[in-house]
């Protein structure tokens, strides 16, 4: 099972010293676990971008039926290490994050869902890497689409939850 943390510079201390350690605590081996620093300034979706690339240019990484993707302000539970192995050996994507504070309705829709439950947010979710290619291929036709609000999200460097729901979706 492999681990990618998503960060930016700023917060890199943080991973460091916390994140990175409690995945480490819960013995998840640090030859698992991958950092995805945004040292340049790239923003959120060219991050989530290279972070994507690297699983298709990696051998080792794109070996793995999946991959956690790990925002760098995710605290984990107690037993992450557990539930994400056990989530992983489905062919699914696992959204590993709920909060009452994010979004009410949802909290209640747990276990298999539709897509058009999926929650609109990534700070902690397994993709199997089935999907990598495809999507990296559909985002870099989105953003030339006809379609204005791919255009103007994309031109915003932000929502990589939307396009990769949109992609779902589509």
């Amino acid at each position: 099972m492999k681990y990618m943390i998503h960060t930016h510079i700023k917060r890199l201390k943080y991973v460091e010293n916390y994140l990175y350690q409690s995945l480490l605590k819960q013995g998840i081996n640090e030859n698992d676990i991958y950092l995805v620093v945004d040292d340049k300034n790239n923003g959120n979706l060219q991050s989530f971008i290279y972070s994507l690339k690297c699983i298709v240019n990696t051998k080792e990484l794109l070996n793995e039926k999946g991959i956690w993707h790990l925002q760098d302000d995710v605290i984990i539970s107690k037993d992450f290490k557990k539930k994400s192995e056990t989530y992983a050996k489905k062919d699914a994507i696992i959204n590993g994050f709920v909060s009452s504070n994010y979004n009410k309705e949802k909290l209640q829709l747990t276990g298999k869902q539709e897509i058009e439950n999926s929650w609109l947010s990534m700070p902690c979710i397994y993709i199997p890497n089935k999907y990598v290619k495809e999507f990296l291929n559909w985002l870099d036709n989105a953003k030339n689409s006809d379609f204005n609000d791919y255009k103007q999200k994309y031109k915003q460097n932000r929502h990589d939850d939307f396009f990769l729901l949109m992609y779902l979706e589509e």
